[in-house]
């Protein structure tokens, strides 16, 4: 292995902030981003805080997610505020406002998972086996989740 390869491990920070790499041009890019959001949001009414993200802008437009219909045509009353406040912070007046609708994603809740009984008499025995009072403890409540009927 030549000595060129063998560097020390570099910080994530000082990759990121490398202007070389494409990590450190996203995580610029977010980060530009980030501050034309707050930028954006100070010229919009507190109540949407945190119901819209700014997805883009460019010379042609600004481009907002909302989440969910009623803050997109809240967002769209605020059109002429956003697209002045994006020219203050960019330099140039996008001609439009986009504005589209994705609803927040909730986790989806998960099926408690059923302990069979062959699992159950599984747990117990081990238990009975078990020198170790706290294990057996901790077995036997596994054990006591089971839906099915002792046999």
């Amino acid at each position: 292995m030549s000595s060129a390869r063998r560097s020390r491990p570099r910080a994530v920070r000082g990759i990121l902030r490398g202007d070389r790499s494409t990590l450190g041009s996203i995580a610029e890019r977010a980060r530009s981003l980030a501050t034309l959001q707050r930028r954006l949001q100070a010229a919009l009414p507190a109540r949407l805080r945190g119901h819209w993200q700014l997805a883009g802008v460019d010379e042609e437009a600004v481009v907002l997610v909302a989440e969910g219909p009623v803050w997109a045509s809240q967002l769209r009353y605020h059109q002429r505020a956003l697209l002045e406040a994006a020219a203050r912070a960019t330099g140039h007046r996008p001609t439009r406002c986009r504005i589209s609708v994705e609803p927040p994603r909730l986790a989806r809740k998960r099926e408690p998972r059923e302990l069979t009984a062959s699992a159950r008499d599984n747990l117990r025995e081990a238990a009975a086996a078990t020198d170790n009072p706290q294990l057996r403890s901790a077995l036997l409540r596994l054990a006591s989740r089971s839906r099915h009927e002792d046999s």
